[in-house]
């Protein structure tokens, strides 16, 4: 009734990738030596020395990434030490860079403060005070939606 299948490993392809989907919103810290992709909500720290990562139109970061290489046409809020960052037309870094080259786009932007130095690509994970920092506004925020509703709960 079922045919038997195998599951292959990706172990010796060269197209591996970690990728987090749009709708999909994940938490935590990954370490890779694959590409990562994410077209989704990533709260966490990324650790990809050998590889890039690539942050799309639709993704959205919340924390630091440690790659080679950074590609980034959507949101990061924390961040980004490569040494070779792209932010294209639909990007926006707010937060810290280092890199050894940074190129922006035309409608791409970045909003806090860069420098220019060769990255050390044997470090850890990066701190994690931005991610403690957005569930601080996260907290916040809920604080400000409830206090939102009981006031026009009042006026009603």
């Amino acid at each position: 009734m079922f045919k038997k299948r195998e599951i292959e490993s990706t172990e010796n392809k060269s197209d591996k990738k970690t990728i987090i989907c749009s709708e999909t919103c994940f938490t935590g810290d990954i370490v890779s030596d694959a590409d990562i992709l994410i077209d989704g909500k990533y709260i966490g720290n990324i650790l990809c020395k050998e590889n890039t990562v690539i942050v799309t139109k639709a993704g959205i970061v919340t924390g630091s990434i440690l790659a080679k290489k950074s590609i980034i046409d959507g949101k990061i809020d924390g961040r980004v030490e490569s040494n070779l960052i792209e932010i294209q037309k639909n990007g926006m870094i707010e937060g810290e860079i280092y890199s050894e080259n940074l190129s922006i786009e035309d409608g791409g932007f970045f909003i806090g403060i860069s420098k220019k130095i060769t990255v050390d690509l044997n470090k850890k994970i990066p701190e994690r005070n931005n991610v403690q920092e957005h569930k601080k506004h996260q907290k916040i925020d809920a604080t400000n939606a409830i206090a939102l509703k009981e006031k026009k709960e009042k006026v009603s």
